[in-house]
């Protein structure tokens, strides 16, 4: 039987891979630069946002970095993925390219179903759910703030299904992260009180606590008192009976003239009692690594977050080499610190597996906000990168 050949025809493979993008979507990029992420609640998958290119899918693999699924497939920015408590559905924001504002939406944990649960001039922010996987807790602005610039974002709930909105704080100042309680009762949220403006980075909002409220936005009190620069997100022990979180605050030398100078910068790690609200904790006085000196400003403590049985605490910290910004973990009470990773780089957003015994984290080796995904074993070992930049 006599073989014939084929010719190659340039113009005709363009053609199929034209083709193959439009039957598929958006094809999968070579490289990975992870915005943000969430466990599933089995704690063997793990969703994220792609921030490589000029817009932001979702993607879905095992925690071993295996069996990677392209969820969404939009010519829009999408980011802040979180599950449901039974892992059936998958909530985050989501902004076309021609806007400026992100929406709410919500599809099913393959992909399927996206629909959206907001519409209008919100901007939404942190998407959270309720233990009861019914309701959807998050921050948005109803004002125009690309005019005033003064109204800060407020906090709002809904309903999974749709249809059912409600505005729990109405106020000037500027609310974010807003976190349900283990049992659902109430909402924990960091809030700002003084509106300084535009600086280099954009509007700024100084003069942070953290508060706490109901379910429903009522019997709302405020559980510390320090106007911090900053704070992180507010995290509920599992009992439900304290809040972790790291705070920001700064020591100014203040001249006769009234003028500002910055004199020491501390970030740390911090708790208070809902039983005992004003007094506040801090964790980081009882760590037990050595600290490493940073200039004039002390190590960094920050962006805790709790295991599942609430018996130790993951973090970023410096205490290995100044300005490199490891994972640390302690026990709750604040002893036994131990630094996780040796990376020499910057590590951010750490937070526990449901089984409690590893930890995932985002890894920006070149310090350019381009961010890997990584894993480390909760004592320390085999530190590991699941989806990053291609080398």
């Amino acid at each position: 039987m006599l073989k014939t050949k084929t010719k190659y025809d340039p113009l005709l493979a363009l053609l199929l891979m034209a083709l193959a993008v439009i039957a598929c979507g958006k094809p999968a990029p070579r490289s990975f630069g992870v915005s943000s992420f969430a466990f599933a609640p089995d704690g063997k998958r793990v969703v994220f946002a792609n921030g490589e290119g000029a817009t932001d899918d979702l993607y879905l693999m095992n925690t071993d970095g295996s069996n990677l699924t392209q969820l969404t497939r939009t010519e829009a920015q999408e980011d802040a993925p979180v599950f449901s408590p039974d892992g059936l559905r998958v909530a985050y924001i989501s902004r076309p390219t021609n806007a400026d504002k992100y929406q709410l939406f919500v599809m099913n944990s393959d992909g399927s179903g996206a629909r959206s649960l907001t519409v209008g001039e919100t901007d939404v922010r942190t998407p959270a759910f309720a233990p009861d996987g019914k309701h959807l807790i998050y921050t948005a602005n109803p004002e125009d703030m690309s005019v005033t610039h003064e109204q800060g974002d407020q906090i709002f709930i809904t309903t999974v299904e749709g249809g059912n909105t409600r505005q729990l704080t109405k106020n000037s100042y500027q609310n974010g992260n807003p976190v349900f309680s283990p049992d659902g009762s109430l909402v924990a949220f960091k809030r700002a009180l003084t509106h300084r403006g535009r600086s280099m980075g954009g509007y700024t909002w100084d003069d942070w606590d953290i508060y706490v409220m109901n379910f429903d936005g009522t019997n709302e009190r405020r559980l510390t008192n320090k106007e911090f620069n900053y704070t992180s997100i507010p995290r509920f022990t599992p009992d439900g009976q304290r809040i972790v979180f790291s705070a920001d605050l700064s020591l100014y030398n203040i001249d006769s003239k009234g003028t500002r100078s910055l004199k020491s910068f501390a970030t740390d790690l911090y708790f208070v009692d809902l039983r005992r609200p004003g007094e506040l904790g801090k964790l980081s006085d009882n760590a037990s690594a050595p600290p490493v000196d940073s200039s004039d400003n002390k190590p960094v403590s920050s962006q805790p977050t709790l295991s599942p049985d609430g018996a130790r605490i993951a973090f970023i910290c410096d205490r290995a080499n100044a300005y490199d910004y490891e994972i640390c973990a302690m026990n709750s009470d604040g002893s036994n610190l131990r630094v996780l990773t040796r990376t020499g780089s910057y590590n951010s957003t750490p937070d526990f597996a449901p089984d409690g015994n590893s930890i995932l984290f985002r890894y920006d080796m070149e310090r350019d906000n381009t961010f890997e995904l990584w894993r480390v074993e909760a004592d320390g070992t085999n530190a590991r990168r699941l989806i990053g930049e291609m080398k």
